[in-house]
């Protein structure tokens, strides 16, 4: 039997927000983010990635990371960054749909207080300093139990988003 998606919530940004939080993880589905034409308003920013709690951010340094980036000029590299406070998800973004971030992520045993909560990504961007194209795919875990019900999407710098479309769906059976 195929799943299907639902809607849980949806966040357009036109205009300078400092952050995009999206809630409404209620069951222990796996659930969808879903980012599309994301920039910022400063060049060389990357976007960054928290797990909330009740709708506020969990901001310990208890996150772990690790991605693959693949580069159009052929090139590629690893990412493994542990105890810090996000997880990174970009290279250094731009201020136009010319460079805009895209992404699909799954999140997992978010609304399981027993198990820490994960994320798994694929995301493609242009990172302006270098003038090429990324591609990330990777994984990042919080390493502490507790029931969550969303994220939190910023720059840590304090630059804004400027655009995108935010939605998180919950994948039914």
């Amino acid at each position: 039997m195929a799943g299907k998606l639902s809607l849980v919530t949806t966040t357009t940004v036109s205009s300078d927000t400092a952050q995009v939080i999206l809630t409404g993880i209620d069951s222990t589905n796996v659930y969808m983010l879903v980012v599309q034409g994301m920039y910022m308003d400063g060049t060389n920013k990357d976007i960054r990635i928290r797990f909330t709690a009740s709708g506020s951010a969990v901001t310990s340094s208890d996150y772990d990371y690790r991605h693959y980036t693949l580069y159009n000029d052929a090139s590629s590299g690893g990412t493994i960054v542990d105890n810090t406070g996000n997880i990174d998800l970009s290279q250094g973004l731009g201020t136009s749909m010319n460079n805009a971030f895209n992404m699909v992520a799954y999140l997992q045993n978010f609304n399981d207080s027993s198990q820490y909560s994960y994320i798994t990504y694929e995301n493609v961007h242009r990172n302006t300093s270098q003038g090429r194209m990324g591609s990330f795919h990777g994984g990042g875990i919080l390493q502490s139990t507790g029931t969550h019900d969303g994220v939190q999407m910023l720059n840590i710098g304090g630059d804004n988003i400027s655009s995108g479309v935010f939605s998180l769906y919950r994948l039914d059976e």
